[in-house]
């Protein structure tokens, strides 16, 4: 973006879009630059991020404070924790219980100390009569109906991430690039035609599974699965926690394993929700029956 509010002639070569997509270089909250919000002395909010950016990974920082995470991509979480080194990618929602300071114009920022410089996205001013609030009045979340895996009975699916030789320039109702770059199991989606390709697996309806999934390449990718959610189970890179999600952020050659029960008939997107990733091949689909 320009200092004139205009989109910038270079935004989005070729190059962007292969790596790392439209990252941009203005980030809004609410559609507004970052701004200061007035909140009482004392009060516990319960704050809900969600990353509308369409390439950018947020890597969220508190500062003076540490705020409990409570829900992930709208699953409470079973053991409420601090996000100390948690990256949030693009589609993900990230909930907080946050208490204010109870001193008058005391400072909470939000920001985001991913890259060499960190922005401030938002700050929360304390004003007025403290409430007096306490964290560990709050009770737990209702928990979704999430069926749970059966990890011993589970079927395995690979899914290996990389970049794709192809070149493919298919029409697209949803506004093709043109041509691919990226591929699940070696296969670029080639547009969003009826019929585009062969799912990347046929479920049974109850059945469990586990995705084997491997990121081959040097990226992040938020991969973002349609119509069920699957327990986080393992990582070969770090300790994870079994949390419920719709979308993992896999780190470059992590190899992860995401287990989930197919309960839901019907064909469900599988895609990194980097959209120009997903745009130049890294799509797919399950298919269940």
């Amino acid at each position: 973006m320009t200092k004139s509010g205009a989109i910038s002639e270079d935004f989005g070569n070729r190059h962007d879009i292969h790596h790392n997509g439209r990252v941009g270089n203005m980030v809004t909250i609410n559609g507004r630059v970052p701004d200061t919000f007035a909140v009482r002395k004392g009060e516990r909010i319960r704050l809900r991020l969600i990353n509308a950016a369409n390439a950018r990974i947020f890597s969220p920082d508190f500062t003076g404070f540490r705020p409990a995470v409570i829900a992930l991509d709208g699953n409470p979480v079973p053991q409420r924790f601090a996000p100390d080194a948690l990256q949030l990618g693009p589609g993900q929602r990230l909930e907080l219980a946050i208490r204010m300071p109870d001193d008058e114009g005391a400072i909470v920022s939000l920001r985001d100390v991913r890259g060499t410089k960190p922005k401030v996205l938002a700050t929360l001013r304390a004003v007025g009569q403290s409430l007096k609030r306490d964290l560990r009045d709050l009770g737990p979340l209702e928990p979704n109906p999430v069926a749970e895996v059966d990890v011993a009975a589970a079927r395995r699916i690979p899914l290996a991430l990389s970049a794709t030789a192809e070149n493919v320039a298919a029409d697209s109702i949803c506004g093709s690039l043109g041509y691919s770059f990226w591929a699940i199991n070696k296969v670029p989606w080639p547009g969003d035609t009826p019929d585009p390709t062969a799912p990347l697996a046929e479920l049974k309806l109850g059945q469990s599974y586990i995705i084997d999934m491997e990121n081959l390449t040097p990226h992040a990718h938020p991969i973002h699965l349609h119509g069920m959610s699957f327990k986080v189970l393992s990582s070969s890179t770090r300790a994870v926690q079994p949390l419920i999600s719709d979308t993992y952020l896999i780190q470059p050659d992590e190899k992860v394993q995401l287990g989930f029960v197919a309960d839901n008939p019907g064909d469900w997107l599988l895609h990194c929700h980097i959209i120009e990733h997903q745009k130049t091949g890294m799509t797919s689909y399950l298919r269940v029956a």
